[in-house]
């Protein structure tokens, strides 16, 4: 059985240990060093084989503590094993390297045939090497590490080592040549655009001039609007009339990537010249949806009836037809809409284009409260495009809206076409289930609400909804009974030896994570499980990531691989329940819980569906840390409680953040009286907003309430916490 992690993680400096860096030194830590000292007294009696002690201390920045214990420990026979060993030597040079010794870090790295993970010797020797300033002899170790298979793993890091320490034009003439040697492999330097920069203007200095493939690369990944235009003005005529087509769509799809639509919409037209008819359409389609992104709605409506883009793009006429009739759409001219959609689908009534419009449509006419007719487009959507992803939504609409208006029948109708559609997502089957079996029970059906009932409790028991029918206080006898009898249903575990590949790829991931690069361990191991299809490979990395508390890291395999096939398990005290909802941080979160007057399942939840259990997470609306606060928000609840804090910065602690987290969640709660959807909810949308859609549907049942929430973030924000509270409980029970 796993066991809970009680502390902090000890793996990464970052703002994960600023907290073990700022506590108090327990009994226990004296222990520690009191035995690592003797141990290092006793070397030539007994081999080290304990390596956390000394982990330990170069993670809470002890560099000069570290360096003295390891003195009398640099021959491979003071340790347990050779890798144990090396890892003693990384850390060493390491330390030396921080405090800018760099001769003794480059002797710490001295290989011998003891050496063990020797890319990782040649990476931090050429670490350290750049650091001394000693660009040449860093560049030859570099081309040494471009040899071994491992170099992928390190390409990332390199870039940027080279871009921070090649500046001065004696610099950039040293690095010429590697660049220039590796150019045909552009995607390991040269598609970075302040290395490319390096590259050409290092080719000036040699007098060099570069073909036109590598000549572009600039061009073809830009990082901003700036360099975006600064690439295009130093292209010559010719270069842009030489162009491949691969070229071009390159370039486009990363201004796409980086958002830069406004400046597509003034720079696509510039790329058109000498075109073929195909490429024109790629072109023109990337144009349409910067324009419509833009909201360039007028513009787009326009270009459509002067015929400009089927004159200047080769457009489609379909293409043409969808983009304008969204364009309406937006403008809210219905009648012009409606008449685009009308064209579209006598051009061809099985357009891919068509659902997509039907569903707009309907949501533009439920905006106005025209409820009929947006029944009426969903109702297309679903007698015409049963099988695509929309339908089963489509249907939800239709029995939600028939439901508003008590017409009970007509929602059961709708429910029971809903199911037979295609549905990907198990969430809204279990949603059709769930409520066709309350509206049958509600009309004195309870034979037919069994039959609903139990199809949700076999098969999605542990969705949202199966967990609100489970936890529902009158749940009819006959479903608990199916409950009771139904065959228990358990993950199977793999029991097949481990591979080479996954011992090698779990080897060397520890190794890793012991020399404090945790960003590479996590890249080589994620690259390593690929696409997550070996059973065996993921299930031994979970639990290496859960022993080590890596559980950001953990719950990306989770969300890949196992969630789809945990709806249906029992749940319990079984190893792949503890994996998917680990309970990191919880000697402190469940203090501050207690403190705030609140479960700390209930923080756990909310931990877990806000940040992954990511302290350093930083959302696009600039919430923080691992319970995901906004910096005013942590900035009140910290002046409220008189809590020091100084700065954004020290928000991303795990344990100031869990515990301002705990205090804020703790008022929602009893703003709230304690009910978890609401809190939840306004924890995620504010109290402001909750409170006023409480009043709004004042008396509706809260299964009710949920469905109406306006903002579709926090409706499907509250069905995760309540899911994880209550999978939380189930769990941890005992």
């Amino acid at each position: 059985m796993l066991q809970s992690n009680s502390s902090f993680p000890a793996f990464k400096i970052s703002a994960q240990n600023f907290f073990y860096r700022n506590r108090c030194k327990t009994v226990a830590e004296v222990l520690i060093i009191a035995a690592m000292l003797f141990s290092a007294s006793s070397a030539s009696a007994h081999k080290i084989s304990s390596w956390e002690p000394y982990k330990s201390l170069f993670e809470q920045g002890e560099c000069q503590k570290l360096i003295s214990h390891l003195k009398p420990l640099s021959k491979p026979r003071n340790w347990y094993d050779n890798r144990m060993w090396s890892r003693s030597r990384i850390l060493n040079s390491k330390c030396q390297m921080q405090l800018e010794n760099y001769k003794a870090a480059l002797k710490s790295l001295k290989q011998s045939p003891e050496s063990e993970e020797r890319d990782v010797w040649l990476f931090q020797k050429i670490r350290v090497l750049l650091k001394s300033g000693n660009q040449s002899k860093a560049i030859t170790n570099i081309r040494k590490l471009l040899k071994l298979p491992e170099k992928f793993s390190y390409l990332q890091s390199l870039r940027d080592d080279l871009k921070n320490e090649f500046h001065t034009d004696k610099e950039v003439s040293l690095l010429f040549p590697l660049l220039h040697e590796t150019r045909k492999n552009y995607k390991w330097f040269l598609s970075d655009y302040d290395l490319h920069a390096l590259y050409i203007r290092g080719a000036k200095l040699k007098g060099i001039k570069p073909e036109h493939t590598y000549r572009v690369l600039g061009w073809l990944f830009p990082i901003d609007e700036k360099t975006a235009r600064q690439s295009h003005k130093n292209l010559t005529a010719k270069d842009l009339k030489n162009m491949s087509p691969a070229e071009l769509l390159k370039r486009v799809r990363t201004l796409t990537r980086l958002g830069l639509n406004d400046y597509l919409v003034k720079h696509l037209p510039q790329l058109r010249k000498w075109r073929s008819r195909k490429v024109l359409k790629k072109l023109g389609k990337a144009y349409l949806k910067a324009l419509f992104v833009e909201r360039f709605y007028y513009r787009i409506i326009i270009f459509q009836k002067k015929g400009q883009l089927s004159k200047l793009w080769s457009l489609p006429k379909e293409t043409q037809l969808y983009w304008t009739a969204r364009s309406f759409i937006k403008r809210r001219n219905i009648p012009d809409a409606r008449s685009t959609i009308y064209k579209l689908e006598r051009l061809n009534a099985k357009s891919k284009l068509l659902p997509d419009l039907f569903n707009t449509f309907a949501i533009r006419y439920m905006l106005d409260s025209e409820i009929e007719k947006s029944r009426f487009w969903w109702n297309r959507l679903l007698s015409h495009f049963p099988k695509h992803e929309l339908a089963a939504a489509a249907a939800w609409k239709l029995a939600w809206s028939n439901l508003q208006q008590n017409n009970t029948k007509k929602a059961l109708s709708y429910l029971k076409r809903g199911l037979k559609t295609r549905i990907y997502n198990s969430e809204m089957k279990a949603k059709l289930l769930y409520w066709q079996g309350k509206l049958q029970q509600s009309t004195g059906r309870p034979d037919l609400a069994k039959k609903s009932f139990t199809k949700l409790v076999l098969r999605q028991p542990n969705t949202y909804y199966g967990m609100r029918l489970l936890s529902a206080k009158d749940i009819p006898g006959s479903i608990l009974a199916v409950v009771k009898s139904r065959k228990t249903k358990l993950y199977a575990e793999p029991t097949e030896p481990l591979s080479k590949k996954t011992k090698k790829l779990l080897k060397r991931t520890e190794f890793l994570f012991d020399i404090a690069e945790p960003e590479q361990a996590l890249r080589e191991l994620f690259a390593g499980l690929g696409r997550f299809k070996n059973s065996s490979r993921n299930w031994h990395v979970s639990h290496m990531l859960h022993r080590r508390g890596e559980h950001h890291a953990l719950l990306r395999i989770v969300a890949n691989y196992y969630l789809p096939r945990m709806i249906s398990l029992e749940v319990g005290e079984y190893p792949l329940w503890e994996l998917a909802y680990p309970r990191p941080y919880w000697s402190q979160l469940k203090n501050f819980a207690n403190q705030a007057g609140i479960d700390p399942y209930f923080a756990l939840a909310i931990m877990r569906e806000e940040s992954h259990f990511d302290p350093q997470a930083l959302s696009s609306s600039k919430a923080i840390g691992l319970m995901q606060l906004m910096p005013a928000t942590a900035k009140a609840v910290a002046k409220r409680k008189k809590i020091k804090l100084t700065g954004k910065a020290e928000i991303f602690d795990p344990e100031l953040n869990t515990q301002l987290g705990t205090l804020y969640l703790g008022r929602l709660s009893n703003q709230f009286k304690s009910e978890l959807i609401y809190t939840a909810g306004s924890y995620n949308a504010g109290p402001q907003n909750m409170s006023k859609w409480i009043n709004r549907w004042n008396g509706k049942s809260l299964d009710a309430f949920v469905e109406q929430i306006p903002f579709k973030e926090t409706r499907n924000y509250v069905k995760r916490v309540y899911r994880s509270y209550k999978l939380y409980k189930q769990i941890y029970s005992s």
